[in-house]
């Protein structure tokens, strides 16, 4: 905190009122936001962008905080930078998203761990896949033989309560994601196999759309530009494994469930694919970079 007020000191006793900032989106977002909101105009600019102006430079194979703050200069001064605006959406989406991410994680872990007690509690422990319910009604079964047994009882009585806890508050999560697309009417949910849950990642991860020049770019942004890997008489393609995860994951649930449709654009696009001779994977590869053009 000290640090960003000193720096914003600094910067109004030479008058300056825009600021290049690498990696505005990434690393470089808390000190985006402040600044922002105290009238700087920000520029995001990439850490590839910032690599290529430092190693075009004399010496430039040297990389430390001075040579990455004058590469960081030199590249908006070009142009390579982007007018990073306030988004609040995408920072609403985002913060939604990390939040259900951490629930989820919280519930795995939870369920795991009394998937374990319940080895000590029954024989053959609790079916894969029961749910909080089935916990409920298993452990109402089980009769307290002795201090352990009791003791593992207690704690898995715990454990319930932790997951219904997490329900809940999956459950609040949810219908907070709901408000936010409809209050921003975006036509994202409109795209079959995106509901609010995606729709949120995907505006987490893209953010302000116009940072990305045509769709092609948010295709290689998402992991969903194919490669083509050649060698001999063999010639196919294949996803780049580099992307946003969030992203990608979005992107790619929503292709498996247009795939599974009955009917829809994308299981027709996917169907064709198919009648040409491409595999399950390679035809679902050409539906995630369609996919792409529908969202940009």
């Amino acid at each position: 905190s000290k640090g960003y007020h000193e720096l914003a000191d600094w910067l109004e006793r030479f008058a300056v009122d825009q600021v290049a900032i690498e990696n505005a989106r990434g690393l470089g977002r808390n000190l985006a936001a402040w600044l922002g909101g105290r009238g700087f105009a920000i520029t995001d600019v990439s850490t590839k962008e910032v690599r290529a102006q430092r190693l075009a430079r004399k010496g430039g194979r040297n990389k430390n905080d001075t040579a990455d703050a004058l590469a960081t200069a030199l590249a908006a001064v070009t142009g390579a930078g982007y007018a990073s605006t306030t988004d609040e959406t995408g920072e609403i989406a985002r913060l939604l998203t990390e939040e259900r991410e951490a629930l989820n994680t919280e519930l795995t872990a939870k369920r795991n761990r009394l998937h374990a007690l319940f080895r000590v509690l029954r024989p053959g422990g609790a079916p894969t896949g029961a749910k909080t319910s089935d916990f409920a009604n298993l452990l109402k079964g089980v009769k307290a033989t002795g201090p352990v047994i009791a003791e593992t009882k207690r704690l898995a009585r715990g454990l319930l309560a932790e997951l219904r806890r997490l329900a809940r508050a999956l459950e609040a999560n949810h219908q907070r994601m709901n408000d936010l697309t409809a209050q921003t009417r975006t036509g994202l949910t409109e795209i079959g196999g995106i509901a609010a849950v995606s729709a949120c990642a995907i505006l987490a991860a893209i953010g302000d759309p116009a940072r990305f020049a045509n769709h092609h770019r948010l295709a290689a942004f998402a992991g969903a530009a194919p490669k083509q890997i050649a060698s001999g008489n063999h010639d196919r393609h294949r996803l780049d494994r580099r992307g946003n995860p969030q992203l990608k994951r979005a992107v790619h649930l929503a292709a498996m469930t247009q795939a599974r449709m009955k009917t829809g654009p994308g299981r027709a696009y996917y169907q064709r694919k198919r009648d040409e001779g491409k595999t399950h994977r390679e035809a679902l590869r050409c539906l995630k970079r369609q996919l792409i053009k529908v969202i940009w």
